[in-house]
Parts: structure tokens; C-alpha cells; sequence
């Protein structure tokens, strides 16, 4: 029940507590799981789903969040999060 455990948000405010000119909403928060993307969505940030084991394509219609992105590795992630610094 702790603020600080996935999906609730209380460890990434307190990472975040005094840091000036975060933008989150242009932010990514990478994760391999659901639960993963339910945090960054909760924190207002973009997600992106590295599909390393844990999640698989074949169950997306049953994920209870979507990710704004899936890449396949971080070396995709990395891509993607490249690519859309540069459309902002």
C-alpha cells in the first residue's frame, strides 16, 4: 500500500521533488510491463512498452492501459523517443 510502488507515482515525485523545468507531458517513461505504462500515464508522461518478455502483442486487447509507443528493445525506445524529440 506504500505511495512509492508501481503504479502509484510517489517515488517519481519525490525523484523529481526540486528539479525545475521537467516537462512531462514531453517526457518518456520506459517500462516492460503494463504496469509500467499505467505509472508514466498516471505521472503524465509518454510510455513506451519494450516488449523484452514480459508483455506480449498477442495480449493487447486485454492490457488495461495502452502504451503510446511499443519497441521491440531500448535500442528502439531510444529511436522513438529521438524521433518524437525532434516533431516537439
Amino acid at each position: 500500500k506504500c505511495e512509492c510502488r508501481k503504479p502509484k507515482i510517489g517515488l517519481l515525485i519525490k525523484a523529481v521533488n526540486g528539479l525545475a523545468d521537467i516537462d512531462l507531458k514531453n517526457s518518456f517513461f520506459i517500462g516492460d510491463s503494463i504496469r509500467d505504462v499505467k505509472t508514466g500515464k498516471s505521472f503524465g508522461c509518454r510510455t513506451i512498452l519494450v516488449l523484452s518478455g514480459r508483455e506480449s502483442l498477442d495480449n493487447k486487447t486485454q492490457w488495461e492501459v495502452q502504451p503510446d509507443f511499443i519497441a521491440d528493445d531500448l535500442s528502439q525506445a531510444t529511436e522513438i523517443i529521438f524521433t518524437q524529440s525532434r516533431k516537439v
